[in-house]
């Protein structure tokens, strides 16, 4: 079994290895696109068996050349796993006790298929697409996963004047990162009825500010809906000696909507702070406070959110407990030698309300670029849990991008 794992992992580095290629095709004939991904995971919760997967994923398309401001594109997807019976891909998979959850199942489908309208200072997209809003925050396409989030949706653009920025988009349906087989209709897909409006402007001086209304209609999973209100600030400031100040803050407000359950009525705040210093050369110190509100009840939700970026990568607060969550966190990025770079993050976990302690995380970050067309990867997430259980992860995987 050793050897034959040994074996696999070969193979799919070689295959990991294949460059991101946009391959051209010649004049008004647009060009292939292809990238790859291979990755080990291993994850162990402490309440469930632990788990390990060795996944491949190919997204390969083809993107028209540019034809009177319009263009199109068509992407299939797949994600193969090597060692299949060894994780569950999604909640449930073989029953509530089974193994701790990679998100990565065996996968096939239509990633993207969307025709795109650009002129001087408006643009829109049609058709199923990748949508990544603001910091992913709220809307994201979950891209740490293999199979990627995307939308069936229209999304229009728009910069009528210097400096300023409106976006707005319908969304019909989303297509979740569990795929195809999973069990149960809502963690395939989303149906959705929901409006994204935003607008963000350059003031200058290195600010920028923006705001935002995200109205939620998500029909077969009505709990997950909700309107979403907010704004946000963030700058960049030079001092002396080669620094820079970097800060950043965001405030919300979520209320229930008209797809909400009747018996739910609730109102959540958001906020979420960071400051650091950057030095040329030497890398980056910040800290950062995220506070999302709960009542009891339910507490503030992001479904459609690349939820891995946020609270630690260990994945243990990919929905928000009932009684609210903070987290406190520290982050330091550094240059090693021959190209490495190095990310450290410390988060504490706490309740919003109840002053209950969930526990700490540590996760690490290795990143190498091997050359234009191909990085490595290697992560660790160390939760302690206090109240919850502990749960370590590790990734190891190749990327290659065009």
């Amino acid at each position: 079994m050793k050897t034959t794992r040994l074996g696999i992992i070969g193979i799919l580095a070689g295959v990991g290895t294949i460059p991101a290629l946009g391959i051209e095709l010649g004049e008004d004939m647009g060009s292939i696109q292809l990238d790859t991904r291979v990755r080990y995971e291993s994850a162990d919760l402490e309440t469930l068996e632990s788990s390990s997967a060795i996944t491949g994923r190919i997204r390969a398309g083809y993107q028209s050349e540019n034809m009177n401001g319009f263009n199109f594109l068509v992407e299939l997807e797949t994600t193969v796993p090597l060692d299949e019976g060894e994780y569950d891909a999604y909640p449930g998979a073989q029953g509530t006790a089974g193994k701790t959850i990679i998100a990565d199942p065996k996968n096939f489908e239509l990633n993207r298929i969307q025709l795109v309208w650009k002129g001087e200072q408006a643009g829109a997209t049609i058709g199923r697409q990748r949508i990544i809003r603001n910091n992913a925050r709220f809307i994201g396409n979950v891209g740490w996963r293999q199979n990627e989030q995307t939308y069936d949706a229209i999304t229009l653009e728009a910069q009528p004047v210097d400096n300023l920025s409106l976006f707005y988009g319908f969304l019909d349906r989303a297509q979740r990162i569990f795929g195809k087989q999973a069990d149960v209709q809502v963690q395939r897909e989303f149906e959705m009825s929901t409006h994204l409006l935003e607008a963000q402007y350059k003031a200058g001086n290195g600010v920028t500010a923006g705001a935002y209304a995200y109205l939620l209609g998500i029909e077969n999973s009505p709990v997950n809906a909700s309107d979403t209100l907010g704004t946000w600030v963030s700058g960049t400031t030079p001092l002396e000696d080669g620094l820079t100040l970097l800060w950043r803050g965001e405030l919300a407000q979520q209320q229930d909507n008209g797809d909400s359950p009747d018996s739910m009525d609730f109102s959540l705040d958001y906020r979420h702070l960071t400051a650091g210093l950057k030095k040329d050369g030497w890398g980056s110190l910040s800290i950062g406070y995220e506070s999302l509100e709960g009542d009891g009840y339910r507490g503030f939700s992001t479904p459609l959110a690349t939820l891995h970026a946020f609270n630690g990568f260990a994945d243990m607060f990919l929905s928000t407990p009932s009684n609210g969550l903070t987290d406190l966190y520290l982050k330091a990025t550094f240059p090693l030698p021959d190209g490495v770079t190095g990310t450290i993050f410390i988060h504490q976990f706490e309740s919003e309300m109840g002053d209950v302690d969930f526990g700490e995380e540590y996760d690490f970050v290795l990143g190498y670029k091997i050359n234009k067309n191909i990085t490595f990867t290697a992560k660790l997430a160390i939760f302690k849990g206090e109240i919850k259980p502990d749960i370590d992860r590790l990734w190891i995987q190749l990327d290659g991008k065009f």
